[in-house]
């Protein structure tokens, strides 16, 4: 009986563990930042780089802000020679793969401001991936510098 239970347990963290290990689908965010805004300004910008060390593709299904009313990707696109932004549904990240949101490009849009930022301010996002994990983000808020390019 005894001997029953022990293997029952080691069975039982073993696969506790396996869940462990696959809850490790997380994606690497660095460089995240926002530029500063006045404070007259409804809709902001987000940019990072985003890594998927892990050996599957990972989707970004959802993102949103207790700072903002809503957060959307956004890529941009020449149209007859005019720019616009599209809304980006979901953003996949290729298995060992870097995508990087940046001016211009793809970018997180960050619509109405709950409070003004300042530089040195700190927002928060949530990501929810498409494994079901949730995956918090704290973004800074800093001054633009167009002769120091953050990219």
């Amino acid at each position: 009986m005894i001997n029953n239970t022990r293997k029952l347990l080691l069975t039982l963290c073993l696969l506790l563990m396996a869940g462990a290990i696959q809850a490790n689908d997380k994606l690497s965010i660095s460089r995240a930042y926002s530029p500063e805004a006045p404070p007259v300004v409804k809709v902001l910008a987000a940019y990072a780089v985003i890594e998927n060390k892990s050996a599957k593709d990972i989707t970004i299904v959802s993102i949103h802000s207790p700072d903002f009313s809503k957060v959307e990707f956004h890529r941009m696109e020449s149209k007859n020679g005019m720019m616009s932004m599209v809304e980006q549904k979901q953003l996949t990240i290729p298995a060992g793969k870097v995508i990087s949101l940046q001016p211009g490009e793809i970018h997180i849009m960050l619509i109405g401001p709950r409070k003004i930022f300042r530089d040195g301010d700190t927002l928060q996002l949530s990501l929810e991936l498409d494994n079901g994990q949730q995956q918090t983000v704290s973004v800074p808020v800093r001054k633009h510098d167009l002769d120091n390019s953050f990219f």
